[in-house]
């Protein structure tokens, strides 16, 4: 019987007994996640930092936080309250929300607080699957994800926006290992439960009741033109 070794068995799945029996005696150091996911945590500058999963609602967030961060700083705006909102709002560049620094400051800040949006991962992955898989078997292309998340095939490395949508949620930010660190909203169909969360976590944050109430509007009367399509599909 030739010699185990890891090229030999990187095509398996380990069982918790026979795992923790090859593990034994060793400390875990870390985490490594699928060909290295992004950290996609992005601060605002009015303590909140936002740890921005794709396909969780991030676009109605962003659009949120932008009305914010203009309510806090006095800025004049008219609110962008659309069916059709896409990934483009106007304090979001270069990967983190531009600074506005015109002395204006309409409430005290609290402590930073960390939070991120997750949701269910089957709906999440037909979200994805409506959005960039058309034509695709959902089978088929469902099996390829598994094996590349499993084996770290180069499938989803192929496309990068694919890769984003199909990493496991727990990779952003690093949330599985810290995720005490975060509070976590629930992404849901039923926008007043989610409504609630929010609150609460702007309560947290110092941000006053009645800017709250303005910003949450998108909650319930914005959409975004992927979640229009992909209702078109599913009816």
């Amino acid at each position: 019987m030739a010699k185990d070794a890891p090229a030999w068995n990187s095509h398996r799945t380990y069982g918790s007994l026979r795992l923790s029996w090859l593990v034994r005696g060793y400390k875990l150091l870390g985490r490594r996640c699928l060909a290295g996911a992004p950290g996609q945590e992005h601060e605002t500058g009015i303590g909140l930092e936002f740890c921005k999963i794709p396909k969780t609602g991030s676009t109605i967030v962003g659009n949120i936080l932008c009305d914010v961060i203009r309510e806090y700083h006095g800025i004049t705006y008219a609110q962008n309250i659309s069916d059709r909102l896409d990934g483009e709002f106007p304090c979001f560049a270069h990967n983190t929300f531009k600074r506005f620094n015109n002395g204006v400051a309409k409430w005290k800040l609290q402590k930073k607080i960390k939070f991120a949006v997750v949701r269910d991962p089957i709906d999440r992955f037909v979200s994805m699957l409506l959005r960039k898989c058309q034509g695709r078997d959902i089978h088929e292309f469902a099996e390829k994800v598994h094996d590349a998340l499993m084996h770290r095939i180069s499938f989803v490395n192929r496309d990068p926006d694919i890769k984003l949508h199909v990493l496991p949620q727990a990779d952003f930010c690093d949330l599985g290992s810290n995720l005490e660190q975060y509070e976590v909203i629930y992404w849901s169909e039923d926008r007043l439960k989610m409504k609630k969360q929010f609150e609460g976590l702007f309560e947290k944050a110092g941000v006053p009741k009645e800017i709250v109430a303005k910003v949450l509007r998108h909650l319930t009367e914005s959409s975004t033109s992927h979640a229009q399509r992909d209702n078109d599909r599913k009816s």
